[in-house]
C-alpha cells in the first residue's frame, strides 16, 4: 500500500445529487506529507471545475497495475504554479488508505456483449467495458437505471460462452468531460461455474495487458 505516485493519472470522485458521483482524470503533481498537490479537474469542452476549499472529494488509484486503492479527503485550496491551476487536498495517513479489490475480483478492462433485462420480455443489449468475478460496468449517455435495482442478464465471457445473472445496479459515475454516465453492477446471483468462467477470463486478460504495459 502506498501514495499514488507525482506525474500518475488517479480519478478523482465528487458528490452529486443523490448518491451519484462526477468523475475526473486528474495527474498527481506533488505528494508531501500534509497535501497533495492535483490537476485542476476539467469538465465538457475543458472548463476548469472549481471545487471550493473544505468540500469532501474521493480519490482513486491503482498501483503496480494489481490492485485499487481509495482514499476520502477534503479540498484544501486552489493554487496557481506557472499560470496552470491546481487543487490541493489533504493527504491522508496511509492507515486512512483502502484497498478496494481482492484479486479474484479484480476488475480489468475489457469490451464484450452483455444482455440486461429490467423488465420480463425486455432485453438491452450493452457493451460491458469493466468485469470481474464481483460485478461489471458498462456506459451510456444518460443514465439508464435507478441506484438498487435488479435485473437479469447475460454476458458473453469470450472462449467460454452464455454466463446467466442477476445483478443489483450499484453506482452510477458521471464523466463530464466525455459525457458518458458509468453504470456499475454487483453480481447477486451467479453459478459457481458462471464466476469461474469469468474470473479465468479475467486473470488471462490481465496477463495479457500487463505483458503490453511498459
Amino acid at each position: 500500500m502506498g501514495y499514488p505516485k507525482p506525474l500518475q493519472l488517479v480519478t478523482l470522485y465528487r458528490k452529486q445529487e443523490g448518491d451519484r458521483e462526477s468523475l475526473y482524470r486528474v495527474r498527481v503533481q506533488e505528494v508531501a506529507k500534509d497535501r497533495m498537490v492535483l490537476d485542476l479537474p476539467l469538465a465538457a469542452k475543458g472548463v476548469p471545475v472549481e471545487i471550493p476549499a473544505g468540500e469532501a472529494v474521493r480519490i482513486g488509484y491503482v498501483i503496480e497495475h494489481r490492485a485499487f486503492y481509495t482514499f476520502a479527503t477534503v479540498a484544501l485550496e486552489t493554487i496557481e504554479q506557472e499560470g496552470i491551476a491546481q487543487l490541493v487536498v489533504a493527504c491522508p495517513m496511509l492507515e486512512q488508505i483502502r484497498k478496494v479489490q481482492r484479486r479474484n475480483f479484480f476488475r480489468v478492462s475489457v469490451l464484450v456483449d452483455g444482455v440486461l433485462r429490467p423488465t420480463p420480455g425486455q432485453a438491452m443489449p450493452v457493451k460491458i467495458c469493466d468485469l470481474s468475478g464481483g460485478g461489471f460496468s458498462f456506459r451510456a449517455a444518460r443514465a439508464m437505471f435507478e441506484l438498487g435495482q435488479a435485473m437479469n442478464g447475460v454476458v458473453q465471457v469470450p472462449g467460454s460462452g452464455e454466463v446467466h445473472f442477476e445483478a443489483v445496479m450499484r453506482r452510477v459515475e458521471v464523466n463530464h468531460e466525455a459525457q458518458v454516465y458509468l453504470h456499475g453492477f454487483e453480481f447477486k446471483h451467479l453459478t459457481e461455474a458462471g464466476r469461474n468462467k469469468i474470473v479465468k477470463y479475467c486473470l488471462d486478460r490481465q496477463s495479457k495487458l500487463r505483458k503490453f504495459t511498459p
